[in-house]
C-alpha cells in the first residue's frame, strides 16, 4: 500500500516538473477596435499593378530617350572635356594616325615595345573612349566612331611616309592589332595598308607615270582632230573658189 503511494507520487512530482519546464504559450491579444479603425484609415491606397507596371515601363523609356539625346558635352567630366579641347587639333592634323586594338599584356612586354616604337618615330596615346568619340564627332574622322568601344591605343607620327614602317613593326607586336589608320585625313583598313606596304616604289612610278600620260594622249587627240577637220575646211573653200 505504501509502495503504491509512493509510485504514484513519484508520478505526479515529474508530470509536475515537466509541466512546469513546457514553454508557455501566450495566446494573441485582439487590437482594439479604435487601433484597427485608425490602422484602415492610414493605410496607404495603392492602385493597380497593371497600371503600376506600365507607368514604369512608360518612365525607363521616357528616361532612355533623354538620356540618348544629351548632349555628350554633358556626359563628360570636366577634366575628360578639358583634354578633349588640348588634344583635338593635334589628333586632326597630325600626317599619320593609326587604331590599334589592345590585347592582355604583361607590362614589361609592353614597356619594351613602346619604347621600339618611340624610336622608330610614333608615339602612343592612350585615351578614354568617350573623350575619342568626342573628338571625332562631326569631323572627318566620324567614320572610326564604332572603333572606340574596347581597349584601343592610339598611334602617333608626323610624317605620313612611314605608313610601310609601322604596318611592319606592328606585325612583330602581338599585342597591337591594327584596326584602321588616317593618312592625311584619308582612312585606311587594315587589308589597305597591307597592300600599300606590299607594292614597291616602282609600282607607284609607273601608276603615276600612266595617270600623266593620259591627259597628255588625250589633248594630242584632240589637237589631231581640230586639224583634220580644219584641212578638211581648207579644201573645201578651195574647191569653192576653183568652181
Amino acid at each position: 500500500m505504501t509502495s503504491t503511494f509512493v509510485a504514484s507520487f513519484r508520478s505526479i512530482h515529474r508530470s509536475a516538473a515537466v509541466g512546469a519546464n513546457a514553454p508557455k504559450i501566450s495566446k494573441p491579444i485582439p487590437r482594439h477596435f479604435a487601433r484597427r479603425v485608425f490602422e484602415k484609415v492610414v493605410q496607404p491606397v495603392l492602385e493597380d499593378p497593371a497600371i503600376a507596371r506600365q507607368r514604369r515601363k512608360l518612365c525607363k523609356l521616357a528616361l532612355r530617350k533623354e538620356e540618348s539625346n544629351l548632349d555628350v558635352r554633358q556626359q563628360l567630366t570636366p577634366i575628360e572635356y578639358a583634354l578633349s579641347k588640348c588634344i583635338r587639333s593635334k589628333l586632326l592634323e597630325t600626317k599619320l594616325l593609326a587604331v590599334c586594338h589592345c590585347l592582355p599584356c604583361a607590362g614589361r612586354q609592353k614597356h619594351l615595345d613602346s619604347m621600339k616604337l618611340g624610336s622608330k618615330g610614333f608615339i602612343l596615346k592612350v585615351y578614354n573612349n568617350k573623350v575619342m568619340s568626342h573628338i571625332i564627332k562631326d569631323s572627318s574622322l566620324a567614320q572610326l566612331y564604332p572603333l572606340f568601344n574596347s581597349s584601343n591605343i592610339i598611334l602617333l607620327a608626323e610624317r605620313a611616309d612611314l605608313l610601310p614602317l609601322l604596318s611592319k613593326e606592328l606585325k612583330s607586336i602581338r599585342w597591337l592589332i591594327l584596326l584602321a589608320c588616317v593618312v592625311n585625313n584619308r582612312i585606311l583598313t587594315a587589308k589597305e595598308v597591307e597592300e600599300f606596304q606590299e607594292k614597291s616604289i616602282q609600282n607607284f612610278a609607273m601608276e603615276t607615270v600612266s595617270l600623266t600620260q593620259h591627259p597628255v594622249e588625250g589633248l594630242c587627240n584632240v589637237t589631231q582632230s581640230l586639224q583634220n577637220q580644219f584641212c578638211g575646211l581648207l579644201n573645201q573653200v578651195s574647191l569653192g573658189n576653183t568652181k
